[in-house]
């Protein structure tokens, strides 16, 4: 799917995911795309001997949410970080519960070549565009676009998703 290049990864300075359980979550149209995650919190009293257990419905979790305006493509799912290994970009540096943009990104590359095809095709349309990338728990997310915004919140995860598809 990913013609040649010479890409590469540079790290992003975003809220941590949680390592545990990030329940990344999306809510998409044609032209905006929103990513929520549970951040990382750490308990100075945990002792490793017990787990907890957080859903879309529980409360006083901090979460990201990224608001992705223009998004051109998004792709999401496998693999899990016991797989990223197995990811292209893996040999880049690519590491679980991180987030990176790829530089001289193949997939934007051919996206512009898949489009001229069309009669109004301008390759300059392409060079704003930039390949980002999230790796979660159990998933990848990669998106093209111009720019994302990332705010913090605390409300239950359901309950963001809900006023995320009002804000479409």
């Amino acid at each position: 799917m990913f013609g040649k290049s010479k890409e590469a990864l540079v790290r992003l300075d975003v809220p941590q995911s949680s390592v545990g359980a990030p329940l990344p979550s999306l809510v998409a149209d044609e032209q905006t795309l929103f990513v929520c995650y549970l951040l990382q919190t750490y308990e100075p009293d945990w002792d490793g001997s017990t787990i907890r257990v957080v859903e879309q419905d529980s409360e006083n979790e901090p979460l990201a949410v990224l608001k992705v305006p223009f998004c051109r493509a998004h792709l999401f799912g496998p693999p899990n970080e016991e797989a990223i290994s197995g990811h292209r970009l893996a040999k880049l540096g690519l590491e679980p519960f991180s987030a990176f943009e790829v530089t001289n990104s193949a997939w934007i590359a051919d996206l512009e070549r898949a489009n001229r095809v069309h009669p109004y095709h301008h390759a300059s349309q392409y060079a704003a565009l930039r390949h980002f990338i999230f790796t979660f728990h159990d998933s990848v997310l990669e998106f093209i676009a111009e720019s994302f915004e990332v705010r913090q919140a605390s409300s239950p995860l359901r309950d963001t998703l809900r006023r995320l598809v009002d804000e479409l």
